[in-house]
């Protein structure tokens, strides 16, 4: 019984880390031509800071302006599949329309999901909100692109969170974990019965 207790602890801490998605990289391109790595700002202040964006279901108001026609670039371990929510937070007296379009692939090689904006998909917040797209697919790349009109005071898309959901472990793999666990237990049943 004590086998079957450690293995099931096991098999849940394994499963468990396993679907945790975590960013391992991110790359800026401030639509001037200059790549800025984790850690380094595109420009002017803290909605500048590419550290700013979290992989979470809720912002904490902390984001990363694109730029217009800028993009940002995120690896993410592990896999991950759809959907996605993005959480752009725009501040100011009136909506601006604050559109990025989201690609997602795997070793730089991206195909297009879909736009999000601070328009669509609404959700009460104010002056922002959460957009969500559907999509199918294991990826490691996550890339926003701005498509934002020009205008004064304009700075393109402004990315606060984005959640993505983790691929499955498949089936075979969590039978066969359930079966080397089986055997285990059942080994040291019968030890167990041996000795006695």
């Amino acid at each position: 019984m004590k086998y079957t207790i450690i293995g099931a602890a096991i098999f849940m801490a394994v499963s468990g880390a396993a679907n945790a998605l975590t960013i391992t990289d991110r790359e800026a391109d401030c639509a001037l031509g200059n790549v800025a790595p984790a850690g380094v700002t595109c420009g002017a202040g803290d909605r500048r800071n590419l550290d700013n964006v979290e992989l979470s279901s809720m912002g904490d108001g902390d984001f990363f302006a694109l730029g217009l026609g800028g993009s940002a670039t995120f690896w993410i371990s592990p896999d991950f599949t759809g959907p996605l929510s993005a959480i752009e937070v725009t501040f100011g007296s009136s909506y601006s329309d604050e559109v990025a379009q989201v690609y997602v692939g795997n070793d730089d090689d991206f195909q297009l999901i879909g736009t999000v904006s601070n328009k669509g998909n609404f959700d009460g917040v104010p002056l922002g909100g959460t957009s969500r797209l559907e999509f199918a697919g294991a990826f490691s790349q996550i890339r926003f692109v701005d498509q934002s009109e020009p205008g004064s005071g304009r700075d393109g898309f402004d990315l606060d969170a984005f959640n993505v959901a983790a691929v499955p472990l498949p089936a075979a793999g969590i039978l066969l974990l359930a079966g080397m666990g089986g055997l285990g237990g059942l080994g040291a049943l019968r030890r167990r019965k041996s000795k006695a």
